[in-house]
Formats: structure tokens, C-alpha cells, sequence
């Protein structure tokens, strides 16, 4: 009787703590578009980055629209980023604003604006990207905007002459911005050419040093998986056949044991 009373109290408190976790709310198409940020001023929200329609909406807590923003399009940038969506970093006004980079992972085109919310270009360099620390540095290493001596600092890599520029800003950075809120590429994942016509593209990924055995997995925007290889840390590149795939957006995941180790995106065109 005590092991039966026990083995019930077991499930009961099992059932208890599973019914804690709810679905809450979903945002269709945004798998790996999503994240929560923190504004300095209008506090938690949820953000959403869509390269093909070129916009950014950030909703509140209970996941209504808090704002929608939209950055231009970019001839060539096979590649969108955004950084750093704040408030007060970039000017002094009561409004939200972002970075956006563009480029191809050929290096051939770059493009870095900061946009305000109402899609008024605040700043743009052209062959300028955000600073990237050194290939072996953990994911996310990207020290752009900082506090320094003096105030906050920006520094753009420039491709023309391979220097360092380092601008001032004249807000700050939040506290909650140490690691920038960031989406489309990750330093542990390089997929390239993209877009891709050729019916081929090359996915080249790092794995962590305590990681022996990866999975790269390619969805497309319903969160479908559509193809999956097994990796390890002898090689860092595969080449993938796109013949199969329909003309769009899908999404490129590096995983190990212990869940995803980085995502990107790639474009397929006919």
C-alpha cells in the first residue's frame, strides 16, 4: 500500500508540475525570428525580424503590436542582419531604433544603417560592417556598440582599406544589451552563396570543442524539417543539394547533444 500511495504521488505531482507549462501564444512563420529584447525605456518586448518583407515588429508582453518598423531593401545583400534594437543608443528621442547590415559572404557588398523607427536613416557607411571579434571567440562575439572612457563607441569594420572606425554615439547602451539583440547570422555559420540559383550551397559550421557529433537540419517557414546530416568536428563545410527545394526562405540549424548551437537563414531562387 505505501508503494502504491507513493507511486501516486509521484504521478500526481509529475501531472502538477507538466500542467505549468502552457502555450501561451504563437507566431506563425517566425522560427528562428524571433527573441525578447529589453528597451531601456518601454521595457520587455518581443521582436520579430523579416528580411523578405524588410521589417521589424516588436510586440508587448501580451504579444499585441507595440511597433512596426521597416527598414529598405538593399541591392545584392544576400545577406540582412539586424543589431541592436534600442532605445536611446543612437539618438536621444523617445523612439526605438536599429542597425541593419547588409552584405553577401563574399565580402563584395556592405552596406551599415541605423534606422529610426519611422524608417528615417539616422546613419549609413557603405563598405562598413559591425565589428566582429576573432573567429574563435564564443557565438555571439560581436563588441560593435560599447561603453568606453568618453562615452558610448561604435566601431565598423571597413572593407575598402580593412580598418577599424571607431564612431561615438551620443546615448548608451542598456545594461540588458551587453550581448546585442541579434538575427539572420551567426558567427558559428556560414552559408554561402545565398541567395542561391545554382542549386547548390555550401553550409560551413563550427562546432564547440566538448561536441563530437552534430546534426545540421534545414527548415522551411512553416518550422518543417526538409533535410537533416549528421556532422562532426573533423570537417567544417557540406555542400547541399537545393534542386529539390522550393523557390524561398528556409532556415539552417546546427545542433549537438545538448540542443541548437547556432541558426541562420538562406535564400533559395529559381
Amino acid at each position: 500500500m505505501k508503494k502504491i500511495f507513493t507511486l501516486l504521488f509521484t504521478m500526481a505531482l509529475f501531472q502538477s508540475g507538466v500542467s505549468q507549462i502552457s502555450l501561451e501564444h504563437t507566431y506563425p512563420n517566425s522560427m528562428a525570428a524571433m527573441a525578447g529584447i529589453n528597451l531601456s525605456d518601454s521595457g520587455f518586448k518581443y521582436r520579430m525580424v523579416d528580411p523578405d518583407a524588410n521589417q521589424v515588429v516588436l510586440y508587448n508582453p501580451d504579444h499585441s503590436i507595440f511597433k512596426s518598423m521597416a527598414f529598405d531593401p538593399y541591392p545584392d545583400a544576400g545577406r540582412v542582419t539586424v543589431w541592436y534594437i534600442s532605445e536611446k543608443t543612437f539618438d536621444l528621442d523617445n523612439g526605438v531604433e536599429f542597425m541593419v547590415s547588409y552584405g553577401n559572404l563574399d565580402d563584395t557588398t556592405h552596406l551599415t544603417r541605423i534606422y529610426n523607427e519611422d524608417g528615417t536613416i539616422l546613419f549609413e557607411r557603405i563598405g562598413e560592417v559591425p565589428a566582429w571579434l576573432a573567429e574563435n571567440e564564443p557565438s555571439d562575439a560581436i563588441n560593435a556598440i560599447f561603453t568606453a572612457p568618453g562615452g558610448t563607441k561604435m566601431i565598423l569594420n571597413s572593407s575598402a582599406d580593412h580598418a577599424a572606425k571607431v564612431y561615438s554615439l551620443p546615448g548608451s547602451l542598456p545594461l540588458a544589451l551587453h550581448e546585442p539583440d541579434s538575427q539572420i547570422i551567426h558567427p558559428d555559420i556560414r552559408l554561402f552563396p545565398n541567395p542561391t540559383k545554382n542549386n547548390k550551397i555550401s553550409i560551413a559550421y563550427t562546432l564547440p570543442g566538448n561536441v563530437k557529433i552534430g546534426k545540421v537540419t534545414i527548415y522551411n517557414m512553416s518550422g518543417q524539417p526538409v533535410k537533416t546530416f549528421e556532422v562532426d568536428n573533423h570537417f567544417n563545410t557540406i555542400e547541399l543539394d537545393t534542386g529539390s527545394l522550393s523557390a524561398g526562405t528556409y532556415v539552417c540549424e546546427v545542433s549537438g547533444n545538448s540542443g541548437r548551437i547556432s541558426t541562420s537563414q538562406f535564400i533559395v531562387q529559381n
